[in-house]
């Protein structure tokens, strides 16, 4: 057992440690922002458990040191208590089993008094030996407890400046999300009164519209019915026109029926001249030309087709000679009238000079009405031009503000054909007319001329009416290039053909044929003939310049599935084929629009899902 001044000695140098520590420690050092239990106090390291030291814990173990003999104990009993105090700390228990060893061998010697002197000499060396060992093991964990509350307070410094610098980027982010919020409030509310704005001018300009086609339309009918009645009038007056009519009716007769027998008989002799060349034709080369056999089966169906187109000529001379009976007939049949009103010309005459001044008289007033009607006319037709005007600019100025809506939007611009398709950027009736369409995309066409790249995929229109009306728009004094490439998807390949070259296979992106266009007639005319060869083929137009390129996917002509897989391949990114290493290319380099009519389910989700992808450019 320790005695109690030891234990006091203790607890005073743990006491004088801590207060070392806690006073080496500056108030800087402590974070504000861990919280301090002031009731839950740290356990002293040694200070009372060394006070308490079961015996049950030190086991005897057999020495390795010889037993001493009678004449020399004495010395044995100096050595030992020598030995034990410069023992080190790794050797504690060893010292200790070794004395009491010793102390038991030495009982067995000596008397009575001799152990008891003994005795009384090694306990009190052997406590001070241990109350050593166990100090310098309390001063060591105390060296390695002051490290590690040093290395503590460290890290309670690092996280306490770690903690600021999180709420400082935390309030950053915050005034950010509160600036986008505003921004995106003061978008909104700036589109909803352009929209008001536009719904108004246009409900006014229709109703004017409305208004003037209405007027329009009931003077323009009483003018035609007025002008009718007189023309009618004067037709029935005007004998000397009917007799010259007459006249010439009957001359176009005769050179009609002149007309019909040339041309009857320049038919049935060119008949007979083929027919005879013909048969004679075959009987010379009957035998001598089994082995075309088929190239001369084919010359007879064409001659056949000849002669069918021949004789629909004949059956419509003849149809047209029997529409000139009826009308002989109906000329006669006039005659016969226009006789009998001769017979009454004297009676009408008169009749007819007063309603000839009648008639005279109003058309004097309806020309005087007709003059004013014009002007109002030339005044609406005016206003017309100039709402006309307005609207165009109107147009212009909204694309342009939806052209950068959706560009500050970052998403793939998807403009839909059809009925209830509201859901995207953009929605057209069927009816809708295709240049109107074409106008609403070319602000985005003319972002080529600042250097973007611009792909529009498309299955609606036709691919070369796009081209030629976007050069249009984006024509300027610089060298544009024109290529076109197709894609063919088959049963097992996959084929790639240049346009331009023949047909010629394509193997890289835009490593093919180039045109430089120079003649804007001349191109719309090659791109017009590319446009009729192609057949449920994929047609890629390309107009580039040296910083930006214009591509057109024409999907019109394949099938509603081939038309889903391409925007599957373009949702999946991949660059397995040659497609869909042009559609990763186009994903990741080019402002891209869908002008689609989905016709699938499947088509209906993909462009939706496309539409919400932001877009890398």
């Amino acid at each position: 057992m320790t005695t109690p001044s030891y234990t006091k000695n203790l607890n005073m140098n743990t006491k004088s440690s801590k207060e070392q520590t806690r006073s080496k420690r500056p108030l800087s050092e402590i974070s504000p922002n861990l919280r301090r239990d002031p009731l839950k106090k740290r356990r002293n390291s040694l200070g009372f458990e060394m006070a308490s030291i079961p015996s049950n814990s030190i086991k005897s173990f057999p020495s390795r040191i010889p037993p001493p003999t009678a004449s020399k104990s004495a010395t044995i009993a100096s050595s030992s208590s020598s030995s034990s105090s410069m023992s080190s700390l790794s050797s504690i228990p060893q010292a200790i089993l070794s004395i009491q060893e010793r102390l038991r061998r030495k009982a067995s010697v000596n008397d009575n008094n001799g152990q008891s002197s003994s005795s009384f000499a090694a306990r009190p060396q052997s406590t001070v030996s241990r109350s050593n060992e166990l100090q310098e093991e309390y001063y060591s964990l105390n060296e390695l407890y002051k490290q590690q509350a040093s290395s503590y307070e460290k890290l309670e410094v690092e996280l306490g400046k770690l903690k600021e610098i999180y709420k400082n980027y935390y309030y950053k982010i915050d005034l950010i999300n509160d600036l986008v919020h505003q921004k995106q409030s003061e978008f909104e509310i700036l589109e909803h009164d352009i929209i008001n704005d536009v719904e108004q001018e246009e409900k006014l300009t229709y109703s004017k519209l409305h208004e003037n086609k209405i007027k329009l339309d009931g003077q323009f009918k009483e003018l035609e019915f007025e002008m009718l009645n007189q023309l009618e009038d004067a037709k029935q007056f005007d004998f000397k026109e009917l007799l010259t009519k007459i006249e010439s009716l009957k001359t176009e007769k005769m050179t009609v029926l002149s007309e019909y027998e040339k041309v009857m008989s320049e038919v049935n002799a060119k008949l007979n001249a083929e027919r005879e060349q013909f048969s004679k034709d075959l009987e010379d080369k009957l035998h001598p030309l089994n082995k075309n056999k088929q190239l001369i089966n084919d010359q007879l169906i064409n001659k056949k087709d000849e002669l069918t187109k021949l004789e629909t000529n004949y059956n419509e001379l003849k149809d047209q000679l029997a529409e000139r009976n009826d009308s002989i007939d109906s000329i006669k049949h006039e005659i016969a009238n226009i006789e009998q009103e001769m017979n009454n010309y004297q009676a009408t005459r008169k009749n007819l000079e007063l309603k000839l001044s009648e008639a005279e008289s109003e058309l004097h007033e309806a020309l005087a009405k007709d003059k004013q009607e014009q002007r109002e006319y030339d005044n609406v037709r005016s206003e017309y031009s100039v709402l006309h005007s307005k609207i165009a600019k109107h147009d212009e100025h909204r694309r342009i503000l939806e052209n950068s809506i959706m560009k500050i939007q970052g998403k793939f611009r998807v403009y839909a054909i059809g009925e209830d398709l509201d859901t995207y950027n953009k929605c057209f009736a069927k009816d809708t007319p295709s240049s109107f369409i074409i106008d609403e995309f070319q602000c985005l066409v003319q972002s080529t001329l600042k250097g973007h790249n611009v792909a529009i995929i498309n299955n609606y229109l036709r691919g070369s009416q796009i081209v030629i009306d976007s050069y249009k728009n984006i024509q300027r004094q610089q060298k544009y290039i024109y290529q076109c490439i197709s894609i063919k998807n088959g049963d097992k390949n996959t084929d790639i053909c240049d346009l331009l070259n023949s047909n010629a296979p394509v193997d890289s992106l835009f490593q093919h044929q180039q045109m430089v266009i120079d003649d804007f007639d001349q191109f719309k005319q090659i791109v017009k003939k590319i446009d009729a060869t192609l057949s449920q083929e994929i047609a890629i137009h390309i107009i580039s310049t040296d910083k930006s390129k214009l591509m057109i996917i024409d999907c019109s002509r394949i099938d509603p599935d081939q038309q889903d897989k391409i925007l599957e391949k373009f949702k999946s990114n991949s660059s397995l084929g040659f497609l869909e290493k042009l559609l990763t290319w186009i994903y990741h380099n080019c402002s891209t629009l869908f002008l689609y009519e989905p016709k699938t389910s499947q088509s209906n989700s993909l462009l939706k899902f496309i539409n919400s992808i932001d877009s890398p450019i």
